[in-house]
């Protein structure tokens, strides 16, 4: 088999989805969270090569081109490209069109009887030194503490260096979260730190191997649960719909079953969820359909919501005992505050509460035809 950093980093957080995608070939359209990615990606290809072609940027005419997605996901696709696209006047810019040698281009290099393949974003050449920038979409960027333990970053020098024999001395990975302006982290290597990185390789590869003879493709529910597409063959969600789960949760051991469990149905809910609103958000005449005791769609929500800080600093200015309730921000716990606050301070945390209307898609009991009527 031909691995990659994401085939390697599939096959350790899910035996079962691996299975799916690598060795059954199940087709199955991707997560949203994914083909967003994807098309983001690909947008900002398209930008980088328009920059090294010294062609106008047209991020509009890029964001059609790549995603033919709902409106939400043009949206998105949009303001990435329209963000990296600002980042281009910053000292230094992200990236010089002048020095780049590869934009997206897969690589692939053999160690022994493996052979491991894999698409660096951007590679810039700057005399022997190498520089690999990795872009992200993530709404969070990884702090560098967890950018260093990934795995799958000091491989892009390898394979750079594997395809450019001899031609760098020094790499500089960098994973560039463009959401955010600034938002850089950086490892280097040099060249000789490379046969660590290649042995450490060899070994994720060989232990691979050895675990597809074995046949163990176990369902294993946790992180790639948020953006798992196989749910509906989930052995954990099987297991459950068909027997439910007779657990006594007595210590640790039965506590990891029911939460790996609940972890699988959660992301099994969340799949049938996604499908409903995009069904009943389009153009559904009501937004809604009706169920035993009332109706499941969208309709209006009141919601409150409060920030730490600011509680905090109510509390610290007029340096009164502090309830350890409010530090979690219960906005019922505020309100029960307010009775036996001054009348200043009660004024100061109604004004830390922030009250605002959506639309959610959710079960909401009793008969709402009369509001149905109305929109």
């Amino acid at each position: 088999m031909k691995w990659s950093g994401s085939k390697l980093g599939l096959l350790d957080l899910c035996g079962h989805a691996f299975a799916e995608d690598h060795i059954r070939h199940v087709p199955r359209p991707p997560h949203p969270a994914l083909a967003g990615g994807s098309a983001a990606h690909e947008g900002l290809r398209l930008l980088v090569q328009a920059v090294i072609d010294d062609a106008p940027i047209d991020v509009r005419a890029i964001t059609r081109e790549v995603c033919p997605g709902t409106p939400e996901e043009r949206a998105d696709t949009l303001a990435v490209l329209t963000l990296l696209q600002e980042q281009l006047v910053d000292d230094p810019p992200p990236f010089r069109g002048s020095k780049v040698i590869q934009v997206e281009e897969r690589l692939r290099m053999s160690i022994g009887p493996h052979i491991y393949e894999g698409t660096p974003d951007l590679v810039e050449a700057y005399g022997r030194t190498c520089v690999v920038t990795d872009w992200k979409t993530h709404w969070r960027p990884l702090s560098q503490e967890a950018f260093e333990a990934d795995d799958q970053v000091p491989r892009y020098a390898l394979l750079v260096d594997a395809n450019h024999p001899d031609r760098f001395d020094r790499f500089v990975i960098r994973m560039r979260f463009v959401r955010y302006r600034g938002a850089v982290r950086e490892i280097e290597l040099e060249r000789w730190q490379l046969a660590q990185v290649k042995w450490d390789l060899t070994a994720a590869m060989e232990e691979a191997e050895l675990k597809l003879k074995r046949g163990d493709s176990s369902a294993t529910p946790g992180d790639w649960c948020s953006i798992c597409s196989r749910t509906d063959t989930c052995p954990v969600v099987r297991n459950y719909l068909a027997h439910g789960l007779d657990l006594t949760i007595e210590d640790d051991s039965a506590a990891e079953i029911a939460a790996a469990t609940v972890r699988a149905i959660d992301a099994h809910s969340a799949s049938l969820k996604r499908q409903l609103k995009r069904y009943l958000g389009a153009d559904h005449p009501t937004g809604r359909v009706k169920l035993s005791g009332g109706t499941y769609g969208y309709g209006p929500s009141h919601h409150k919501k409060a920030s730490v800080a600011d509680v905090l600093d109510v509390w610290e200015t007029f340096e009164q005992p502090l309830n350890k309730h409010v530090l979690r921000v219960d906005v019922d716990q505020l309100n029960r505050s307010l009775d036996r606050a001054p009348g200043k301070m009660r004024t100061a945390i109604r004004a830390t509460i922030e009250e605002f209307d959506v639309a959610d898609c959710r079960y909401r009991r009793g008969d709402h035809r009369e509001e149905e009527a109305r929109t």
